[in-house]
């Protein structure tokens, strides 16, 4: 629990120091509908990406994967 607290730690202020906006799933998911995302990349846990323009100063975002049937629930 610690490690996976710590590694959620490390990704958000990661994600501060970089300018990369850090999102819910549910939030990527309402932005990726409204076609307001360039480009995405998804790896085991993470999914990245770009907006098409700025979000609130962001050009970029963070999230984590959901498991697809955790999201349909």
């Amino acid at each position: 629990f610690l490690a996976m607290l710590g590694v959620l730690l490390v990704q958000y202020l990661y994600a501060q120091s970089q300018g990369i906006e850090q999102l819910s799933y549910s939030a990527f998911e309402r932005r990726l509908k409204e076609g307001k995302i360039k480009s995405v990349a998804i790896g085991d846990k993470l999914i990245t990406g770009e907006y098409k323009s700025p979000e609130a100063g962001k050009s970029r975002f963070v999230t984590t994967r959901v498991d697809p049937d955790l999201a349909a629930k």
